[in-house]
């Protein structure tokens, strides 16, 4: 035997873009970005690590976007420099994907 289900979407809807889902959101995206931030500067040639000092705006090789939309919050973890884009196609690997991989 079988029932219908209904949603109410409006509720639905809130809950995915409330507040307290961006900062859960937020809080895991940045613990992404620490690792993969630090595996980083662990694993990435010197010369990198020094373009990444000396000419990259962004303090830090990965950070976090958050953005909001119409039906979810959504939180983005990217690379922020050059050095990380290249290093990312290293033959040492992607230290986002490790980060992600440890799973916090």
């Amino acid at each position: 035997m079988s029932k219908k289900l209904e949603f109410n979407f409006a509720r639905l809807r809130h809950l995915r873009t409330s507040p307290r889902q961006l900062q859960i959101l937020t809080a895991f995206g940045s613990a992404i970005a620490h690792d993969a931030n630090e595996d980083f500067n662990s694993t990435a040639s010197r010369k990198e690590k020094h373009i990444q000092d000396t000419y990259s705006r962004s303090d830090t090789p990965y950070d976090i976007t958050a953005r909001t939309g119409p039906d979810r919050v959504r939180v983005y973890v990217q690379t922020a420099s050059l050095p990380a884009r290249r290093h990312e196609h290293s033959t040492r690997g992607s230290s986002l994907l490790r980060a992600v991989n440890r799973g916090r």
